[in-house]
């Protein structure tokens, strides 16, 4: 059955369950689909919905495992990176390759961040990161900051890469111009594997292998200003739900909604399996779901569920929700203050016919 959430109208999407161990999944950003990178180096693409839904398209461009995976910003085109080093991109709704690099790095490709329009970012085992001009797939940057996997990246609007890697150590690198800022911080004793961008862009939190995130302060990277050890494994990957709750997966199989600063575990929203790790998450286009693979499964998980978790568990966001029923049943135009649980993503049109008849 899927789970309900308190509006009952909201159904979560149906589990979608592989053959094959899944590595990597992004959610399209404007229609109900969602990338599947797997073991086997397949990208499978997938409706998702409160039916159970049938497989749209299979990629079989890579010949080792699909590690990585995103989608463009407006969603034409997919990039997957794999360990036999190749770097495509394709498009969505014919399913050709429009680029192949079959040696785009020395080293095994390990994480993918789509930056803007025109350009990506790759990371690989070794620990090098290269930015890449993708009109005609070249690469305009390669950045030797790490020394082993760069394990996730992200960036503040398209000016500032932030990447996290197994040598326990963030980086910064100004993308803009030639004369670029750039900074590292201490390597920690454990290594860094998720990383987002909260508070309005004020800080960034990493999840380590110990289970705890750590912040830094933006533009002080050498060490974090303070720490969270909420998890009781890895924390795998992070997800940005509003500027202080984010949602994480964790080696003990769980998913959690997180508060940043004050810093607590809101939820324990579900759980895949005891025995596996839940090693990636996605948010929908619309901002309603959750998705996060494990093993052979993707399941979905409700943001609404999270957020009314996070306004209860805190007495003034409570107190406000009372005091803005209170004035509409008083016919009051007083209405309730924003910007505690403003979603990230604005909300954008729903999946169309047409779309899915590409595929």
């Amino acid at each position: 059955m899927a789970e309900s959430s308190k509006d009952e109208n909201q159904i979560v999407p149906k589990e979608i369950v592989i053959k094959d161990s899944i590595f990597s999944i992004d959610c399209h950003p404007s229609f109900d689909l969602i990338g599947i990178g797997l073991i086997t180096g397949s990208v499978l693409l997938y409706p998702y919905g409160s039916e159970k839904q049938r497989l749209h398209c299979e990629l079989k461009h890579h010949k080792q495992s699909c590690r990585a995976l995103k989608f463009s910003e407006n969603g034409n085109s997919l990039f997957t990176g794999s360990k036999d080093r190749s770097l495509c991109q394709v498009d969505v709704h014919s399913g050709n390759i429009v680029h192949r690099i079959n040696q785009s790095h020395k080293s095994p490709i390990y994480s993918l961040h789509v930056v803007n329009t025109n350009t990506i970012a790759t990371g690989d085992d070794s620990g090098l990161i290269k930015v890449w001009d993708i009109r005609n797939m070249s690469a305009v940057m390669e950045l030797n900051v790490h020394s082993d996997f760069v394990s996730d990246m992200t960036d503040n609007g398209h000016k500032t890469l932030i990447a996290v890697s197994g040598d326990g150590s963030l980086s910064a690198t100004d993308l803009r111009g030639h004369k670029r800022k750039s900074g590292k911080s201490d390597t920690f004793e454990s290594e860094l594997l998720s990383v987002a961008i909260v508070k309005s862009g004020s800080k960034v939190i990493c999840g380590d292998g110990d289970g705890a995130i750590g912040i830094f302060n933006w533009n002080l990277w050498e060490d974090i200003t303070d720490r969270f050890p909420g998890h009781p494994q890895s924390i795998d990957s992070i997800v940005k739900i509003t500027e202080d709750l984010v949602c994480t997966s964790c080696m003990d199989g769980m998913v959690r909604a997180v508060q940043i600063l004050p810093n607590r575990t809101i939820l324990e929203v579900g759980q895949h399996s005891k025995e596996l790790s839940v090693d990636c998450l996605s948010l929908t286009h619309d901002c309603e779901y959750v998705a996060s693979c494990s093993h052979d499964s993707v399941r979905f998980w409700s943001v609404d569920k999270m957020i009314q978790a996070r306004t209860k568990s805190d007495p003034l966001l409570l107190n406000e929700a009372g005091d803005s029923e209170d004035s509409i049943e008083n016919g009051n135009s007083k209405k309730r203050r924003k910007g505690k649980n403003k979603m990230l993503v604005t909300k954008r049109h729903k999946p169309s016919a047409e779309f899915f008849a590409d595929l």
